[in-house]
């Protein structure tokens, strides 16, 4: 197993992303589901259906949809922190972050 670079505040905020992606990311890696950043990211999923009745019980102009969509997307923020704080990398997380992205983008249009 590779060591992994010193967790210094750039890199906890996710600002050096400098180095390979982690092996665990890779194609052919183990799906490993059940992480903590992949919980955060299976309550992002959840929540964009929330989001999207939210938004069309109030014409998408309450605040209600608003703080939601910005609780799902500073969950992207989260899962990334998570990832690194606790090193639980997985290839299910590289999958799942890009969906629930384009996932809300597309909801909230």
């Amino acid at each position: 197993m590779s060591e992994r670079p010193r967790l210094t505040a750039r890199r906890f905020f996710g600002l050096d992303r400098s180095g390979p992606p982690p092996p665990e990311t890779q194609p052919g890696a183990p799906l490993r589901p059940w992480t903590i950043p992949n919980a955060i990211g299976y309550l992002r999923l959840a929540l964009v259906p929330v989001f999207v009745v939210a938004a069309w019980n109030t014409d998408g102009a309450g605040l209600w949809p608003a703080l939601l969509f910005a609780v799902i997307s500073w969950g992207d923020y989260a899962d990334g922190i998570a990832a690194r704080v606790t090193g639980q990398y997985s290839r299910m997380g590289a999958m799942l972050d890009p969906v629930v992205d384009r996932l809300l983008v597309i909801a909230g249009v």
